[in-house]
């Protein structure tokens, strides 16, 4: 069973102290502390606009890619309504966050984990154009057809200890 953590690197939707809370040590050990409590490999659905925000954290990903830990996966550059979008829109942001993804971490990204929302026509043809699969049919933090999906900046003990019980 995958396991998959989107709105990783979410960096634009906090007030500036949550955002300052995200970047702290403290936090960062309790993220590592949490992985290690799962003891699987998770994939990483990552928003691309916060690897130059969140130093930290990008390394600390880098070294679980190297230790064959985490998978990085497109979540978007950043939160996007995609469904208001035209087929070169989201071609463009896809593109431009699936090419920082794959710089930053060195390692093929194939799909895509939209921001939760019906999506349409244009954003299937325009991620399709970005040669990325959409993975939809998801609650957060729940199931989608095969793992499950928690949602970064919502982890609370309760999920952790919920996906450690459904593994």
């Amino acid at each position: 069973m995958e396991i998959v953590c989107h709105d990783v690197l979410q960096h634009n939707c906090y007030s500036s102290l949550q955002f300052n809370a995200m970047r702290t040590r403290p936090m960062l050990d309790w993220f590592k502390h949490a992985l290690t409590r799962i003891n699987r490999p998770m994939t990483l659905a990552v928003l691309a606009s916060g690897i130059d925000y969140m130093p930290e954290w990008t390394e600390f990903i880098k070294e679980g890619i190297k230790d064959r830990k985490f998978k990085i996966e497109c979540h978007g550059w950043e939160h996007r309504d995609y469904k208001r979008m035209t087929v070169s829109e989201v071609y463009s942001w896809l593109r431009m966050a699936k090419e920082k993804l794959e710089v930053t971490f060195k390692q093929p990204v194939t799909r895509f984990f939209p921001p939760r929302m019906r999506l349409r026509q244009e954003t299937i043809d325009g991620a399709e154009m970005a040669d990325l699969k959409i993975v939809t049919k998801f609650k957060s933090p729940g199931r989608y057809k095969s793992g499950l999906i928690l949602d970064f900046h919502y982890w609370i003990q309760s999920d952790i200890d919920g996906v450690i019980r459904c593994l």
